[in-house]
């Protein structure tokens, strides 16, 4: 059969559907596919890093910093919203947020500041201690 170019192909194999190839699949192995466990590793080195040995006083310190800053970025969230958010309320939480939470949130950015730069600095500086030793 001739093909014309532009014209559409009328042979009937060329529109059937080639038979469905099925895969063959090797034994299966004991166990059912299960993952095996890994070696168990000893190391009180790894054990501090991950969290499963005795904390040394240094990572209690910086927990109990790491901690406190997280605490305070919520009060200062909590103290931004409501100061943005005081416009929209009555005048009686109006008058409150300006009275209390208004005059908190400076010192309590300020703290924020003052522990996150000291801790930024004290980090930098033992940062090269750890590294050598």
């Amino acid at each position: 059969m001739l093909r014309v170019p532009g014209m559409p192909c009328t042979h009937p194999h060329l529109y059937q559907h080639p038979p469905a190839v099925q895969l063959k699949r090797g034994p299966r192995k004991a166990g059912g596919g299960k993952k095996q466990q890994g070696p168990t590793v000893i190391a009180p080195v790894r054990d501090q890093v991950y969290g499963g040995g005795p904390q040394t006083p240094v990572q209690k310190a910086e927990n109990t910093v790491v901690a406190t800053l997280a605490c305070l970025f919520f009060v200062i969230l909590v103290e931004g919203i409501l100061v943005a958010g005081s416009g929209f309320m009555s005048e009686e939480m109006d008058a409150w947020v300006a009275s209390f939470v208004l005059p908190a949130f400076t010192p309590t950015m300020g703290l924020f500041l003052a522990i996150s730069t000291g801790y930024g600095l004290w980090k930098t500086r033992s940062a090269p201690e750890e590294k050598s030793s």
